[in-house]
């Protein structure tokens, strides 16, 4: 198994936690996060897709709930993808952590767009939708983790 290609699930009630093989595309390296010049890019990470991709994490979670489950993946879907469509309201917690990674949020259009609200930063109560999230989410729900991953690969 290549690093990163696994997804790790506990579940406390056993006191169990279970290496469940994931599906990987294979990208991750062991030099990924050093530049050209043989330095270390301090930056890669911790911001942007490579510092929270774990690409084994769609197809773990669907095998867990395929070998453990007793639902299906549609129906253990339908509360992220409400809450991706329909939003949520920001609490005062979310809107301080926004306001303090605003300098990094702001470096990458998709995420100002989405967290930092074009720049009109979300407040206390206001709502926090993230319908291409949604989209993305029906998409597994009705076709599975290889549309997640089938998708990577389209480009």
């Amino acid at each position: 198994m290549a690093a990163g290609d696994s997804c790790w699930c506990g579940w406390p009630m056993v006191h169990d936690i279970s290496g469940l093989p994931g599906s990987c595309v294979g990208k991750a390296t062991r030099d990924m996060y050093i530049k050209a010049d043989g330095k270390l890019d301090g930056e890669a990470s911790v911001i942007g897709y490579k510092s929270v991709a774990v690409p084994g994490t769609v197809a773990g979670l669907e095998l867990a709930l395929k070998t453990y489950g007793t639902m299906k993946l549609a129906e253990v879907m339908v509360p992220a993808i409400r809450l991706a469509e329909n939003g949520f309201a920001v609490t005062e917690k979310l809107e301080r952590e926004l306001r303090e990674e605003k300098v990094g949020l702001e470096r990458f259009p998709t995420s100002r767009r989405i967290f930092l609200n074009d720049g009109k930063m979300l407040k206390a109560g206001e709502t926090l939708k993230q319908p291409e999230l949604a989209a993305t989410l029906k998409r597994i729900a009705k076709n599975g983790a290889e549309e997640f991953y089938g998708a990577r690969r389209r480009g």
